[in-house]
């Protein structure tokens, strides 16, 4: 039996482009997937928008969740999410992301076939958004082979997009035993990545 993976995606007026997003996680070609939404006290139309895509998420063999916070920006609205992880894995993407349909799988696969990580992460690439034109890549050529990746995260030398790291939940919630996140308005990724990163560095040199 597949690992259970969660996906968690805080969204704050995500009008108009959860419409692709949420295409994109349809589309993931692994089962079973745990989508939690935290609506993040929108004042657009993300909220009924979210409610009236649920049977889709249902019907595509998805369990999706939605949950109602007051605005609090992304990394609270995670910490809205936190209490209904259930996969032994766990992803997390912004609502203006996309994720091509294998993105899931492929990580999975990695470390399921790879004991020794508990972490792993794909490519990114930057689109705009009015245009579809695109902008640049995330990964430089030595982002690729990279296994300590700590220090480049703590100084802006690698990329933290949303959408390309997966983990196991269990490396989550040792990084955070009280399922809490440090609360900011500069978002959630190196909140999530850099307690994961440094214990990964620290068994891998312990």
């Amino acid at each position: 039996m597949r690992s259970l993976v969660t996906l968690i995606t805080p969204v704050y007026n995500g009008m108009p482009y959860i419409e692709a997003y949420f295409k994109s996680v349809r589309k993931q070609t692994y089962r079973p997937l745990q989508f939690i939404c935290v609506n993040d006290g929108s004042t657009d139309t993300t909220l009924p928008f979210m409610e009236s895509e649920k049977e889709r998420f249902l019907e595509a063999g998805i369990d999706f969740l939605i949950v109602d916070a007051q605005h609090g920006g992304q990394a609270s609205a995670c910490n809205e999410a936190l209490p209904h992880i259930r996969g032994r894995y766990f992803t997390w993407c912004d609502a203006d992301d996309c994720l091509l349909p294998e993105s899931i799988e492929r990580k999975v696969d990695f470390l399921e076939s790879h004991g020794e990580y508990r972490m792993v992460r794909s490519n990114g690439k930057v689109i705009d958004g009015n245009t579809g034109e695109f902008l640049f890549e995330g990964a430089r050529e030595e982002d690729k082979v990279s296994k300590d990746i700590f220090e480049d995260l703590f100084q802006d030398f690698t990329y933290c997009y949303a959408g390309c790291y997966l983990m196991e939940t269990a490396l989550l919630f040792e990084s955070y035993p009280e399922r809490r996140l440090p609360v900011s308005h500069e978002g959630q990724n190196l909140q999530l990545l850099l307690p994961a990163a440094s214990r990964i560095n620290n068994q891998m040199t312990s």
